[in-house]
């Protein structure tokens, strides 16, 4: 075991028991104590290269058997590189004798069939899994691809001056990289995964160069898509190197360092879980998916495996579901007790006829594990280099493949191959109609399946070709008359559709009259349209609602149209629509005033008076004139509805004033005992009465009485469709009136009461001269005079008690008035 830095001893060394607790374990030794220097492995044939020089080539049985023989010393020496493609067929690259097919024992100097195939061949990779079958070989100058087998084509793309294979073909070394400058370095990365491809600025340091590097595998860190959480994993001479790939990412790690790592395998299937291989100078060593199969490269685990002191490549078969690791003393298999093989048993294939163009070809297809033989026949007769899933072809006949399963061989046949001879194309009806709202209408082919061929349509009525169909399964029409189209396929086969007819409608765009439409309308105006001679039906819209059951060129407006857009739709016998629009603005009721406005009562000598109009109009009158709402008295008035689109309203309203019992405009009447308080009151009338007021057996008044002293309080309420009266009083029952007190009610107000400090007085009289204040006895406790004012205020003296007090309203000619009031400081 060659000398490894001593911090990597102490990993090996803190990990050994870890490494004892994996599933791998060494279940068969070849060529045991013989140095491994190449091997490669594919469809469970591989070729092995000693130390010696010596070749072995191993079938799906795993039997060996030495090919020395069939090359020359001169080439055995010369060896950098080796493909197998099965177990009957490889491929070796050499650094001096350019490329050298073996097929079953035949030796082909590829180089005498491709002149220019350079003498220098880096690497080999070969791809049976998609739609053709490639063998691509890195060369001193770029890259040369072959699907034959035999014969190459040169890449026009640009690689490094001595091209290189890494991981496979996932990764193409780059020169004059012109990205990322802010990464030290000349070299690039091109990586392709599927059909994704990335490319990055390759890292260089003191410790790393170009020179030292021997493999590249990429690994995922995490969960999500793209380059974001891709790392790669760099094998070279001083270590393993870690970079993640990311826009012009500089994030790298170094593992391992002067420690020779030559190959690196990622086996993401048949474990349990996805382990990152390493053969270096140390051994085999392995990192384990921390979840998943994500692996934690911020911080690895890495294992050595027991057994392996040293290890030169490592490589995991599918077919045989086990790892090969070529070793300094043989080449070992390592199993894994959880391995799961997958079956290699084919789907069943469904026989079809294809169709192709001399110009394309076409692709017969055999949906086969990738892992077992195939060779594709024609006719019967075996094809040179067809191997993979599909096979492209431009000659006619039946196609076969044998494959291997199972140690039997097996022929299927897959299709067969014809020229394109065949149209299943029509057009999908046979009448067109273009209406006045089209620019066009599309014509389309049915069952456009072919998407090489041309279509030209024509015009029946003209004869003409029309150039802007040229080409197209479809094609706009913009006039009336017949059409058809003739289809030419990639053969120059030609087929001529049935003739369709395009009708072109007559009809034209509505309009309204605008005389009616503009402004404001009222109910039952009626709006007509215009332009509809070819018009048969008619559908009307009022915003969004549609008018049901309407079918004329004209509306009658109805108040439900309020403030809307006005939409009408005519259609022509075949279905063809226009549409116009115009503002419907408002829709307005005829003004009028109800039978209930016309008598109208107030409930102030003078009044504001407001009338319920249709919305829209105005009333012009007494009450509202210039622009500006007067207070009226009880009459007779001529009042005008309008709203300058309907016609006027006019009438009279008759103005009352309601006040049915003006005797009752007090609240404190004293009367004597045994006497009674009678109110004369319409019998006809409906009033509502409270407490003790009660009414007569002839319904002609309403009465209150007492045989006692007492205070009484009583409510009357009168109703009236514009307002109501609502008299609520106090009837003071005493043995003799207060002084001066005639039972003379008339109207007065006092408030607030019950008060605190002063009262605001109200009366009808013009004429008062004194108010005084008298306690219950009749005893004067305050007076002020007043100069015949309607409304003023009285100021209680501030020392007296709470408690019930008596105003005394006097006049000049000695009359008076007694309210009753409480006094609460």
């Amino acid at each position: 075991m060659k000398k490894v830095q001593l911090g990597l001893l102490l990993l090996i060394c803190s990990l050994k028991s870890l490494a004892q607790e994996n599933n791998f374990f060494i279940s068969n030794t070849f060529f045991d104590g013989q140095k491994v220097i190449l091997f490669s492995e594919n469809r469970g044939g591989a070729l092995v290269l000693l130390e010696d020089n010596s070749l072995y080539f191993m079938n799906r049985h795993q039997e060996f058997s030495e090919v020395t023989e069939f090359f020359s010393d001169e080439i055995r020496n010369d060896i950098t590189c080796i493909e197998t493609i099965n177990e009957y067929m490889f491929f070796i690259g050499t650094g001096s004798n350019s490329l050298i097919k073996y097929d079953e024992g035949i030796i082909t100097h590829l180089k005498d069939i491709n002149q220019e195939l350079p003498i220098q061949i880096n690497s080999i990779d070969f791809n049976g899994f998609y739609s053709q079958s490639q063998l691509m070989v890195a060369t001193s100058d770029n890259i040369w691809v072959s699907t034959d087998m035999s014969t190459f084509t040169y890449s026009e793309e640009s690689y490094a001056t001595s091209t290189k294979f890494f991981g496979g073909r996932q990764s193409i070394l780059l020169t004059e990289y012109p990205y990322c400058t802010q990464i030290p370095g000349d070299f690039g990365l091109k990586y392709s995964y599927s059909s994704n491809v990335t490319l990055f600025r390759l890292f260089e340091n003191e410790g790393f160069d170009i020179q030292k590097l021997n493999d590249v595998l990429y690994a995922k860190r995490g969960f999500g898509s793209g380059t974001y959480n891709t790392y790669v994993y760099y094998a070279t001479d001083n270590g393993v190197y870690t970079q993640h790939v990311n826009s012009c990412s500089s994030d790298t790690t170094t593992h391992f360092k002067n420690t020779s790592v030559k190959d690196l395998q990622l086996v993401s299937s048949g474990l349990t879980k996805s382990t990152l291989f390493a053969a270096c100078d140390s051994g085999l060593l392995y990192l384990e998916a921390s979840s998943g199969q994500y692996f934690n490269v911020s911080d690895p685990q890495y294992f050595i495996m027991d057994g392996i002191d040293s290890a030169n490549t490592v490589n995991y078969s599918t077919y045989h579901n086990v790892i090969w690791v070529g070793t300094n003393i043989g080449l070992l298999q390592l199993f894994d007790d959880q391995l799961t093989q997958q079956s290699l048993d084919p789907d069943p294939i469904e026989f079809d006829t294809i169709n192709f163009c001399l110009e394309e070809g076409t692709y017969p297809n055999v949906n086969f594990d990738d892992q077992l033989n195939r060779q594709w026949y024609l006719d019967g007769e075996k094809i040179d280099g067809a191997l993979s899933r599909s096979y492209h072809t431009m000659d006619e006949g039946l196609y076969s493949v044998k494959y291997i399963y199972d140690n039997q061989e097996y022929y299927v046949d897959v299709a067969y191959v014809q020229l394109d001879a065949t149209f299943n194309e029509r057009i999908s009806e046979q009448d067109y109609l273009v209406c006045p709202t089209d620019r066009h209408v599309l014509i389309p082919i049915e069952n456009y399946e072919y998407y090489e061929h041309d279509y030209n349509w024509y015009s029946v009525e003209r004869g003409l070709e029309f150039e802007a169909g040229d080409g197209n399964p479809y094609y706009y029409v913009e006039e009336a008359g017949n059409y058809y189209f003739i289809s030419t396929n990639c053969n120059g086969y030609t087929y001529r559709s049935d003739t369709v007819e395009a009708i072109k409608s007559q009809l034209q765009q509505p309009y309204f009259d605008l005389e009616f439409v503009e402004g404001s309308h009222c109910v039952e105006d009626t709006i007509f349209i215009n332009g509809i001679d070819n018009a048969v039906n008619f559908s009307w819209r009022v915003d969004y609602d549609l008018v049901e059951n309407y079918n004329e060129p004209y509306i009658v407006l109805e108040i439900d149209n309020f403030e809307d857009d006005l939409f009408v739709t005519t259609s022509d016998e075949n279905g063809c629509e226009l549409t116009a629009r115009a503002d419907l603005g408002y829709v307005l009721e005829p003004p009028f005033l109800s039978e209930d406005q016309v008598t109208t009562y107030i409930c102030e000598p003078e009044a504001y008076v407001y009338f319920d109009v249709p919305f829209g109009s105005s009333v012009i009158w007494e009450g509202y004139s210039n622009g500006e709402t007067n207070r009226v008295s009880p009459g007779t008035y001529p009042v005008t509805v309008s709203n300058d689109v309907c016609e006027d309203f006019s009438t009279t309203v008759q103005i009352d004033y309601f006040n049915p019992l003006p005797e009752l405009d007090q609240h404190s009447i004293f009367v004597l005992v045994n006497d009674t308080l009678k109110i004369s009151v319409n019998s006809s009338e409906t009033m509502h009465y409270y407490w003790p007021v009660q009414r007569s057996m002839d319904q002609s008044f309403l009465y209150v009485t007492s045989t006692e002293l007492d205070t009484i309080q009583a409510q009357i309420i009168y109703p009236s469709p514009d307002c109501s009266k609502n008299y609520s009083f106090d009837v003071y029952f005493v043995d003799e009136l207060p002084l001066g007190v005639k039972n003379d009610i008339s109207a007065i107000t006092i408030f607030p009461n019950p008060t605190s400090d002063r009262v605001r007085i109200d009366t009808d009289w013009s004429n008062i001269t004194r108010i005084q204040l008298l306690d219950l006895n009749g005893s004067v406790i305050s007076s002020r005079r007043v100069e015949n004012d309607k409304s003023f205020f009285f100021e209680f003296p501030p020392n007296i008690n709470n408690g019930i007090y008596v105003l005394q309203i006097i006049t000049s000619n000695d009359n008076s008035i007694i309210r009753r009031v409480i006094f609460n400081k």
